[in-house]
């Protein structure tokens, strides 16, 4: 087949065109996919108990003006919403577990887990403590267990909860800033 000159011509420049908007478009796609990936390789946020010792470490040097006002912001800001999710998450479980109880309905699934759960919701943090004051509280009781830094981060946080803040006749009776 035998196109007139400026139609090859304007065929040409299409292609050209073409072209190009692929290269953009694959060099877009490509950065698109690498860039998230080099993100998360620095942003590992901890999965055992040194790595929560070393953000939450962060957050109450800071406080404690032990760092500068340089602090790493991101260990900062997650190891506060790491200890407000954990109180919000056993606060929650205790509400579930209570209306299951007074509902008659009893925890299913294997035996050996259901002590797991019901084991999770026997910290009774006071509501006006401040989330400072459960970071320091974690942070201290995991610099007191160094033994059990390779564990799970979010059981570490639970039993050092536990620990300062224990539900029933070892709870403390006063609560927070009373006397």
């Amino acid at each position: 087949m035998h196109f007139p000159k400026n139609v090859a011509m304007k065929k040409e420049g299409h292609w050209s065109i073409m072209k190009a908007l692929v290269l953009v478009f694959l060099a877009v796609w490509l950065s698109a996919i690498f860039t998230p990936l080099s993100a998360q390789e620095r942003l590992q946020f901890p999965k055992d108990g040194n790595g929560l010792l070393d953000y939450c470490g962060n957050f109450v040097d800071l406080e404690d003006s032990k760092l500068s006002a340089a602090a790493d912001e991101i260990k900062v800001g997650w190891c506060i919403g790491y200890v407000q999710a954990s109180t919000a998450f056993i606060a929650h479980l205790k509400a579930n577990l209570i209306v299951a109880a007074m509902a008659g309905v009893k925890l299913s699934g294997p035996e050996k887990s259901r002590p797991i759960v019901t084991n999770m919701a026997d910290a009774c943090t006071p509501e006006r403590a401040s989330t400072l004051q459960l970071a320091r509280v974690l942070v201290k009781w995991l610099r007191d267990h160094p033994e059990r830094l390779h564990e799970q981060a979010d059981f570490l946080a639970l039993d050092a909860l536990k620990s300062a803040f224990p539900c029933g006749a070892d709870a403390p009776t006063k609560e927070l800033g009373t006397e």
